[in-house]
């Protein structure tokens, strides 16, 4: 954590005009930067010093490294490199804001996880990685803390949410669809603590029965976070690997990949054999191996060798399911809707995601399209149906 911003100096700075937390949904609405400056700002979070490129415009820099998620790593890196460069110095005021609202958020969620710690959630995503693979906490940033429970014990953790200040927010349908839910508090401005709690570990059906709650339990780390359980090295990369493929395959941020090298140095041969045993059983290992070439490809490591090899000899042998197949592929929405449907199994599960699909609850539907009355409903459930089945089949 910056040393020159304490607890007492974060209101100020949280007051102040300037970066917050972007989420990565509004990627495309920020103009990527020149290809140049990408590849400059690759080769800093690498080490390598370079000279800054022409036309580098602050504002929008920012504004993309923010987006990414490197941020802060590259205001690190560039301490480094070179510190009194005034692009450092100009960075510098945007990370000092970042920080104090990582404070905030860091003091909250450790609130959070202490009242849950009984329930044994497992921590997920960016708050493990942010204790597990980074040097500091704040360079691993995150919109949401993200908690995988056994789900017996959901009507406990939604007690315990509420009852220390959060409401549920809406869910677009039930566990079929969504096996997660979002609970948010206000905490300072405009800021909100976002707590996702799943039920599963991957939303789509097609994965679901690929590791388990008690599944990641029985190898869990129990020392990793100060306030709760880590999934294991090897299934931590698994997750990272097999989301990033899942449900982000068009838009791989920096800090996706990132995660997935800083996670393939630490591995040692157990964690390693985690992994390929993962991959053989469900004939997975050309899929993780693109996910992890990706990453390889942006952030070179030399420390998975013994992995990546013998990830590629198991995909040389395996026959790659259809399902397989498409995590190696960019997937179109109704290739991911068929592999979906295909996975479910009997007729009450297709009628359940049918019906969660196509007519989430009421609340969701007057919040998400601003309806007054319930008189009006009928006529955007009809338009959700034929807007998502345009979406479905002109998708290409």
């Amino acid at each position: 954590m910056d040393a020159r911003i304490s607890p007492q100096t974060v209101q100020p700075l949280l007051n102040a005009k300037g970066i917050y937390l972007i989420h990565p949904v509004i990627q495309d609405r920020i103009a990527e930067p020149t290809e140049p400056v990408r590849d400059w700002a690759i080769s800093v979070m690498n080490g390598a010093n370079k000279d800054v490129p022409d036309g580098l415009e602050i504002k929008q820099f920012v504004n993309w490294a923010s987006t990414q998620g490197v941020l802060a790593l590259l205001f690190q890196t560039l301490s480094d490199l070179a510190p009194e460069s005034s692009l450092t110095r100009q960075l510098g005021d945007s990370n000092k804001q970042y920080i104090a609202q990582v404070i905030l958020l860091q003091e909250e969620r450790q609130n959070v996880l202490g009242l849950l710690e009984p329930l044994q959630p497992l921590i997920l995503k960016g708050e493990a990685l942010a204790h597990f693979c980074y040097e500091h906490y704040h360079l691993r940033p995150m919109v949401d803390l993200d908690l995988l429970i056994e789900p017996s014990r959901y009507s406990d953790i939604e007690n315990t949410l509420t009852t220390a200040g959060y409401f549920r927010s809406n869910s677009v349908g039930g566990s079929m669809v969504m096996p997660q839910t979002s609970f948010v508090k206000k905490l300072a401005g405009d800021i909100k603590s976002v707590i996702d709690i799943h039920t599963a570990l991957f939303n789509r059906p097609a994965l679901r029965s690929l590791l388990s709650y008690r599944d990641l339990l029985d190898m869990a780390v129990h020392n990793a976070h100060s306030a709760g359980m880590v999934p294991c090295p090897g299934h931590l990369l698994v997750h990272a690997s097999l989301h990033l493929l899942a449900h982000h395959a068009n838009n791989q941020r920096l800090i996706w990949l990132y995660d997935i090298k800083l996670l393939l140095d630490q591995l040692d041969s157990t964690d390693s054999q985690v992994v390929t045993r993962f991959c053989q059983h469900h004939n997975l290992s050309a899929a993780l191996l693109d996910a992890i070439e990706a990453s390889l490809d942006v952030f070179p490591t030399e420390t998975p060798a013994p992995l990546v090899e013998s990830l590629r000899e198991q995909a040389r042998k395996e026959t790659a399911s259809n399902f397989a197949a498409g995590l190696k592929n960019t997937q179109t929405r109704s290739r991911r809707v068929i592999e979906d449907w295909n996975s479910l199994k009997g007729g009450n599960q297709r009628g359940a995601w049918l019906r969660q699909h196509l007519l989430p609850p009421s609340e969701y539907m007057m919040q998400k399209y601003h309806v007054a009355s319930k008189w009006l409903l009928p006529f955007f459930y009809l338009w959700r149906i034929l807007r998502g089945s345009v979406k479905l089949f002109a998708s290409k």
